[in-house]
């Protein structure tokens, strides 16, 4: 579990640690190599300093944030070139589009998340229009057991070729899901429910789950949704106009 720590707070570490760290660098060197001045006086020296001119604790804070922003960005990359045929080309994910597509998105989403609910027309709508393009869904159930429980059946729905209108009816139904809602909303795409619930138990079911959730760890996915094109990850439901921009940007390399 993520525990996040108020902003402020954070703040106030942030300066303290970087004041601490200024202040070790500046007093690291033995006591005599400053010529009269000891230890002492040097602390003293930069503490007044530091107290006087508080804006280079910013500017510390800065040159930290972004070191530690680009070395995320680094590690993100390599994380995913390194499982891009996990990413891309997993048998056991959902998907829709071209087989051979020249452009691949990925989509993390959650049943029961708002945003997904919002963008899903424009992932179709992107997809209708873009018949070289390839739509990989990658089931993320973090928000409720429901949300379990609906990735569970959409990925069960595989076996009876009715995945991608399930996802579109479940990701359409208004309001939070029930087990009665999951079970109803299958029934009226025409699945055999029966059937249903017990492809939901098998192991590559299961497994796509465990799987994905493994991979959004570790190539830094935080929530949903959440988009993969290319070697870049897209949060947020993002909107069709930039969708369509990554898409043309990822095809002219």
């Amino acid at each position: 579990m993520i525990r996040w720590v108020p902003a402020v707070l954070t703040r106030h570490l942030a300066a303290a640690a970087a004041g601490a760290t200024i202040l070790a660098a500046a007093t690291a060197a033995p006591a005599q190599t400053t010529g009269d001045l000891d230890r002492e006086a040097v602390e003293q020296i930069v503490r007044e300093y530091i107290l006087a001119n508080p804006e280079i604790i910013v500017e510390a804070i800065q040159i930290l944030q972004a070191r530690d922003e680009q070395a995320s960005r680094d590690a993100q990359r390599t994380a995913l070139t390194e499982l891009s045929d996990t990413i891309f080309n997993s048998p056991t994910s959902p998907w829709m589009g071209e087989a051979d597509a020249d452009v691949v998105i990925v989509e993390f989403f959650d049943y029961e998340c708002g945003y997904c609910a919002r963008v899903l027309d424009d992932v179709f709508a992107l997809s209708d229009e873009d018949p070289s393009l390839r739509v990989v869904f990658k089931e993320l159930p973090i928000l409720t057991p429901m949300s379990m429980l609906a990735a569970r059946a959409a990925l069960a729905s595989r076996s009876q070729d009715l995945y991608v209108p399930y996802h579109n009816a479940l990701m359409g139904h208004q309001g939070p899901l029930s087990e009665g809602a999951i079970f109803d909303i299958a029934a009226e795409v025409g699945l055999d429910v029966d059937q249903l619930r017990t492809d939901m138990e098998s192991e590559e079911v299961i497994g796509e789950i465990q799987a994905n959730l493994q991979l959004a760890e570790a190539i830094g996915v935080r929530g949903t949704p959440a988009f993969i094109i290319g070697d870049e990850v897209i949060p947020g439901a993002v909107g069709l106009a930039i969708l369509r921009d990554l898409v043309a940007r990822e095809r002219a390399g």
